[in-house]
């Protein structure tokens, strides 16, 4: 009904401003209260709502569990994100709506690399990216670039997570190549706090290639990819995330410093 849709509307609105507060500024209870508000919307669907109709909520409650449950440590909740997310991801492909599945294919992505960290388990970390490298099939540069970029980096995330657990720095190579692609179109200019968020995946990455290859130059560019995000966040007001990158720029600096030590002591041998 009218009047229905009317109260659906103004409670997606209040979700989104709840989201933005939460995902922003770290605020868990604005987080929880979004979460209740889409559960809520849910509630008044009848078991004759067209699939098509719930599949937005599902999948916006299930980023807001997998935000949560990131940030709370919570299996539990992520494993409930999962379930939100893959009821979108069925309707979505039964629908043959090729961006909604992706999108929602993207974000079970994101929510096995959740996951995988709480639970240190290295095959979540690979399936995560199966589910990012198929979302790209359908978030082609040429026709969807931000998609495209955004999919990228979680790509990136997933691989640089995996290369965390494995020997070597193959994977952490590739996540740093993902991170590279994905800036080419998520600019400064275009995407402010994506550019940011970015930025300080690649530093991550290049932190840890540059740690285990005792490569000083990796290191650098690290610190310079962290003062890249934090300039960033900065200018978006991001506070969340810039606390993260001013602590990963101070572990790398003290990684260059010891570095410098290190070369130091081997001159005057």
């Amino acid at each position: 009904s009218g009047r229905t849709d009317e109260y659906l509307g103004i409670r997606n609105r209040q979700a989104k401003a709840l989201f933005h507060q939460g995902n922003e500024r770290g605020d868990a209870e604005a987080l929880e209260e979004c979460g209740r508000v889409l559960e809520g919307m849910l509630a008044t669907f009848s078991r004759d709502t067209p699939a098509l109709r719930c599949a937005p909520l599902h999948n916006n409650l299930g980023i807001v569990l997998s935000t949560l449950g990131e940030r709370q440590g919570s299996s539990a909740l992520l494993k409930e994100a999962v379930l939100h997310l893959d009821k979108a991801r069925t309707v979505y492909e039964d629908a043959e709506d090729g961006l909604c599945w992706a999108g929602t294919v993207n974000n079970i992505g994101s929510a096995w690399v959740a996951l995988g960290k709480l639970e240190d388990d290295a095959m979540l970390f690979e399936l995560a990216a199966i589910f990012h490298s198929e979302a790209l099939q359908v978030f082609r540069r040429e026709d969807l670039p931000m998609d495209w970029a955004h999919t990228q980096n979680c790509l990136g995330v997933a691989l640089q997570n995996l290369g965390d657990r494995q020997e070597g720095t193959e994977a952490l190579e590739l996540s740093a190549a993902a991170f590279s692609e994905a800036l080419k179109e998520a600019t400064r200019e275009r995407d402010p706090k994506g550019w940011a968020m970015i930025q300080n995946n690649l530093g991550t990455a290049l932190a840890v290639i540059g740690e285990r290859a005792r490569d000083i130059a990796q290191l650098r560019e690290a610190a310079k990819a962290y003062e890249n995000a934090i300039e960033g966040f900065s200018e978006v007001a991001a506070p969340y995330y810039l606390e993260g990158s001013r602590a990963n720029l101070s572990r790398v600096r003290a990684l260059i410093a010891e570095r410098e030590a290190a070369d130091q002591d081997q001159d005057q041998e």
